[in-house]
């Protein structure tokens, strides 16, 4: 995997499917449209156990706007990112630095455990205005875990994600038995 942040285009990298087969490290967009305002779905396998007060830190690639990121406050899954695992690990803060396309979480209530899977959903992110569909190497999202003291814990890359075009298509209905007064 890639030790540092994505500071190229966002697409490439190794993935040891060994790893990820099962409990694959994800960022996957709800509206996969370029240039459009969406909420991710962020799934994290860890190795490592996030003590409360530690962080989660997602690099989008360049192109994507993560000023707004927020917590999806209409997420009940934000409300415990482990699930079923032991302890109800929650979201504290999102905040965003949009210079370098970071979007951190805190976590707290309890520790994560060593081996775990957290999924998360972020708001607020705008998808890159360059399409990459699937006949290229897509984007990644760079995600590094940290104890509370800033210490590094993992580093993980996503599987790739891709952002298409929007359409130039448009339909007409016209319905037969509708009148204008109905």
């Amino acid at each position: 995997g890639q030790l540092g942040p994505n500071t190229g285009g966002g697409g490439g990298g190794s993935y040891n499917m060994g790893d990820m087969g099962m409990m694959k490290a994800g960022a996957w967009p709800k509206n996969s449209l370029a240039g459009q305002n969406t909420t991710y779905f962020i799934d994290i396998p860890t190795f490592k156990s996030i003590p409360i007060g530690g962080k989660i830190v997602l690099t989008f690639p360049i192109g994507f706007d993560v000023t707004n990121a927020a917590k999806d406050l209409n997420s009940p899954i934000n409300n415990d990112i482990n699930g079923g695992n032991t302890g109800t690990v929650v979201i504290s803060t999102v905040t965003a630095t949009p210079a370098s396309r970071y979007v951190t979480i805190s976590t707290g209530n309890a520790a994560t455990l060593a081996s775990d899977y957290l999924h998360m959903d972020v708001a607020g992110i705008v998808n890159s205005a360059i399409p990459r569909n699937y006949d290229t190497s897509g984007y990644t999202v760079d995600i590094k875990t940290f104890d509370a003291a800033g210490v590094l814990l993992e580093s993980i890359m996503t599987m790739p994600f891709f952002i298409s075009a929007a359409g130039s298509d448009s339909l007409t209905v016209n319905l037969a038995g509708i009148l204008d007064a109905d």
